[in-house]
């Protein structure tokens, strides 16, 4: 139960550095330096181009190859650190 409360709280958190919640032109700018190096922030990105610049798919590139890196990043880091033999624990 803490790890789902943890889970959401750092959703939002994510989500307001990257500018899901509000526009990353509204953060300060020590937000804005940061912000490209959480997935949201290269999602928002590439919806924005879409659908508010029209943008096609040659203003996605960018974005989608960013999101892809971070799945690799992600799943490397889940395959070293995943134990099947390990104890798992649930709540009923």
């Amino acid at each position: 139960m803490q790890l789902n409360a943890i889970t959401n709280l750092s959703t939002l958190i994510l989500a307001g550095l990257a500018g899901a919640i509000t526009p990353i032109t509204a953060l300060p700018d020590w937000l804005r330096s940061i912000a490209p190096a959480i997935p949201t922030y290269w999602a928002m990105r590439g919806f924005r181009s879409v659908i508010l610049s029209d943008g096609g798919m040659s203003e996605v590139l960018l974005p989608i190859v960013v999101l892809l890196a971070f799945a690799a990043v992600f799943t490397l880091v889940t395959l070293l650190r995943f134990r099947v033999d390990d104890t798992k624990i649930a709540w009923a």
